[in-house]
């Protein structure tokens, strides 16, 4: 029983290995370290990533919202500078995070119909700084789904 322990602590740390070499050293650092806030955005419309998409970052402070970050996402529906907040900047608190979809679904196809969602926010709150955060938006012209996962 203890040979069969002890290939699995093997596996495990070769799997760990093979991830931090398939990522990079500073990914795989950066998925190690605590929390950190990552944004995702799928169009359901197209099937294609977000791309070009303003997502803007606020924080409570007494009863204003101030403003944090703002990012633009890549190719790949995610902001190219990686994760919203991360180390230090990643604190405890009540954030709100923007989705502007004003002039996006415009530019995927010129024949749609004024967009009915032009900015999508959720309030949400960060109660464990070592737990990342992954927030990923689905949407299409008409509809979202927009939620707050742990692990990210």
């Amino acid at each position: 029983m203890k040979n069969l322990m002890d290939r699995r602590a093997v596996l495990g740390t070769a799997s760990l290995a093979a991830a931090a070499a398939v990522l990079g050293s500073s990914e795989a650092e950066a998925q190690s370290t605590g929390g950190r806030m990552t944004v995702h955005i799928l169009d359901l419309y197209s099937g294609m990533p977000a791309s070009g998409v303003k997502v803007d970052l606020f924080m409570n402070k007494g009863e204003q919202m101030i403003p944090l970050k703002s990012v633009m996402t890549d190719a790949d529906g995610r902001p190219e500078s990686g994760p919203v907040l991360s180390g230090d900047a990643f604190s405890l608190g009540r954030y709100m995070i923007t989705f502007d979809l004003s002039d996006y679904f415009k530019g995927v196809d010129k024949t749609l119909p004024a967009n009915f969602f032009r900015k999508v926010s959720m309030e949400f709150e960060v109660t464990d700084v070592e737990m990342p955060l992954h927030i990923p938006l689905q949407c299409t012209p008409w509809t979202q789904a927009c939620s707050v996962l742990p692990g990210g």
